[in-house]
């Protein structure tokens, strides 16, 4: 059903059959479970980190590049590997 969507879509605006219309249909198909992924991850970081950077005078840019980033590495590595298969698993089948 998802499928026969792009189609219709790709078709009207004269990408079908394009590298770029796959990559793009398989990054739409794949999105929902890694953003629920790193959503997840945010979900458990500690909201008293963040009062923690802004005491030592972090900025948000700091704060996100110094203390998000690597609190939710492992999660964006899992949700880029879920993603892989996920994607590999469509292309196949």
């Amino acid at each position: 059903l998802t499928a026969f969507g792009f189609l219709i879509v790709f078709q009207k605006i004269e990408i079908w059959g394009s590298k770029a219309a796959l990559i793009f249909a398989h990054a739409l198909i794949v999105l929902p479970y890694v953003h629920l992924i790193v959503l997840n991850g945010l979900q458990q970081i500690d909201a008293n980190i963040f009062y923690a950077a802004k005491s030592l005078q972090a900025t948000p840019t700091q704060i996100y590049w110094h203390v998000v980033l690597p609190l939710l590495k492992t999660y964006i590595w899992g949700a880029l590997f879920f993603g892989i298969v996920l994607s590999l698993n469509e292309y196949v089948y």
